[in-house]
């Protein structure tokens, strides 16, 4: 009678652990949201017409800049540091598109744009933000679409700013 006990027992365990242990099916998951569409952009061949277009200008007047072209996003499309310009010209030349980018406005108006919103105003404030309160862009437009920004940087940000004009000129009429 001592074995039937013995076999019994651990059956009655095993059934009652599993019934304890069983699990309802997980829920299936959220489907994901789609991935934000990409961002408005000129084509890199007109990208790096209008940089070359801006560094020329530059170079016409004995002034040493870099050039970017920035997509919507204010992800660099193309930038050209020259030999002989400060290599930190090209990456401020980037910051300016972000600023652009953020604002939809040229760079010159930042600081106005700031003084009259807090919210840019505490953005440029940030320790180690990428945006700048100083010109040297100009927005890339489709139509009334902002698509990009172009800057220049090295001269003074007046100048900068004529010479990334120069480079908008150069395609604006192609910008789609």
């Amino acid at each position: 009678m001592k074995k039937t006990h013995l076999v019994v027992v651990p059956l009655a365990l095993a059934l009652v652990a599993g019934a304890a242990l069983a699990q309802p099916p997980a829920p299936a998951p959220a489907p994901k949201a789609p991935p934000p569409p990409p961002a408005r952009r000129i084509e890199a061949a007109l990208a790096k017409e209008a940089v070359e277009a801006a560094i020329a200008h530059c170079t016409s007047q004995n002034l040493r800049v870099s050039a970017a072209v920035s997509d919507a996003a204010g992800f660099p499309i193309y930038v050209y540091v020259p030999d002989g310009t400060r290599a930190q010209t090209g990456d401020t030349a980037v910051r300016k598109n972000l600023t652009i980018v953020e604002t939809g406005k040229p760079a010159s108006e930042t600081a106005a744009l700031a003084a009259a919103n807090p919210a840019l105003e505490a953005k440029l404030a940030t320790p180690g933000t990428r945006l700048v309160r100083f010109g040297g862009g100009v927005p890339i437009k489709a139509g009334d679409t902002l698509v990009g920004a172009i800057a220049a940087s090295g001269a003074t940000a007046a100048q900068d700013e004529v010479c990334a004009k120069a480079g908008l000129d150069k395609i604006a009429a192609r910008v789609k």
